[in-house]
């Protein structure tokens, strides 16, 4: 899998974690890149737009029965990146 939106960044180690949706359990082997802050300051060739934070899912699995939340849920890989995304911190 390359990197989301093509870029030539370095691709980050790959993490795992174990996450709830729904109350399924999903294992989630995943990479991050924090995104940039914008640089709106000082002359107009420093200036940058910055970049939103990115999440590459490389795998999902688990032990739970999941068609049921496949079924039922809509966005399940939205919701895995936002819960990434919201936690990035915590980890």
């Amino acid at each position: 899998m390359g990197y989301p939106n093509g870029a030539n960044r370095v691709k980050p180690k790959v993490t795992n974690e174990t996450i709830s949706i729904d109350g399924v359990l999903l294992n989630v082997s995943f990479f991050f890149y924090p995104g940039s802050p914008a640089k709106t300051y000082g002359p107009p060739e420093f200036c940058d737009e910055g970049e939103p934070p990115e999440v590459g899912i490389e795998s999902i699995t688990s032990s739970d029965n999941i068609s049921g939340l496949l079924a039922e849920s809509k966005n399940v890989i939205e919701r895995i990146e936002k819960h990434i995304i919201e936690n990035a911190g915590s980890n």
